[in-house]
């Protein structure tokens, strides 16, 4: 059974739009004729964060039965929005530059640049970082680049090469500057380790047009590779958030997602070296025998994750390591026979 959506639902729906149709503007006038619930759409624009569009559309309407309170707040969120937007655009364009001097490619993503190809407005979307994309093997040098010119690192290009660039699709890099705290989300491809990571890649980059950001010449997806890197970076933040909770007991789970959370980059394995323990309320993690300088820090992420997540095909150093001398037995075997020509029933 489908469930009935209320009017202050349909007029959400309606006013996150791009734009209206003539039969669309029709339907939302007759909403706003009628009475409505406004700090529950305030609640829907904001937890979807659509208010920008829900504000743009109200007020090229002449905000017809919008309270005046709802108007004020609406329009301060509207245009607070817009300066940030405005200051990423800014420093984006100057991020471009920079990496443009350098000789490295690069293709924004999302953020401002969407808004304005979507909706012709930066001040269209909500955006809080800035996320560019860049060839797999410019990223060391991107990342340095990036740097050198007002951004810092929790961590050293040895871990960045070592790392992050084997096992993580992006990196964050954190804005230095006070007027506006902000992330770089520095990409070099789009998937997880995947065996397919290549090929996209290289696909992606021989049909990215050329394209001009604020004054700055740079490159573009097309539409179609838009909506792949869209629809896998939806799919990717959901799961993200399911990778990195930590259970404390029946009733509280702790997110540990968030991207300063150095926690987060410790990897799996089924022999490990360290465990996560409760304390104080939060998880810390703490050495289960002696860790040698240089050893990767590992720990168990249990056995529920291992079934959703890994199904049976564990790719830590230990299970790795298993298959390989599994591997070398069989072929050893194999050898063994062929020379005894047991391999061809003597």
């Amino acid at each position: 059974m489908t469930p009935v959506r209320s009017r202050e639902d349909e007029l959400c729906l309606l006013l996150a739009r791009g734009k209206l149709s003539s039969e669309e503007r029709a339907r939302t006038l007759q909403f706003l004729a009628t009475p409505l619930q406004w700090p529950l759409i305030l609640e829907r624009a904001y937890s979807h964060q659509v208010y920008p569009l829900l504000y743009r559309h109200l007020l090229e309407l002449g905000f017809p039965g919008v309270p005046h309170e709802v108007q004020t707040e609406r329009k301060s969120a509207y245009l607070a929005n817009g300066f940030r937007n405005q200051l990423l655009a800014e420093e984006l364009a100057r991020l471009l530059k920079l990496l443009g001097e350098a000789g490295i490619p690069v293709i924004p993503l999302k953020g401002v640049t969407l808004a304005q190809s979507l909706f012709g407005d930066p001040a269209a979307r909500v955006c809080s970082d800035i996320d560019i994309l860049v060839p797999p093997g410019d990223a060391v040098r991107a990342r340095g680049v990036i740097l050198r010119n007002g951004y810092s690192s929790q961590f050293t290009e040895e871990f960045f090469v070592n790392h992050q660039l084997r096992t993580s699709p992006d990196c964050p890099l954190v804005s230095e500057t006070k007027v506006l705290t902000h992330l770089v989300e520095l990409h070099w491809t789009l998937l997880y380790s995947s065996s397919k990571n290549q090929e996209i890649t290289e696909n992606l980059w021989s049909q990215a047009r050329p394209y001009e950001f604020y004054g700055v010449r740079t490159w573009n997806l097309t539409p179609e590779w838009e909506f792949v890197f869209l629809a896998l970076h939806a799919a990717s933040q959901e799961a993200r958030g399911a990778r990195y909770m930590f259970t404390i007991n029946s009733r509280w789970t702790i997110d540990g997602s968030p991207r300063w959370n150095l926690a987060r980059y410790i990897n799996h394995s089924c022999r490990p070296n360290a465990k996560p323990v409760g304390r104080n309320g939060g998880i810390v993690i703490v050495a289960s025998r002696r860790i040698e300088p240089g050893e990767e820090i590992t720990y168990d992420y249990g056995r529920e994750y291992f079934d959703y997540f890994f199904k049976d095909d564990c790719r830590c150093s230990a299970c790795c390591a298993k298959k390989s001398r599994s591997t070398l037995c069989r072929t050893e075997d194999d050898l063994r026979r062929l020379k005894g020509g047991g391999a061809f029933g003597g």
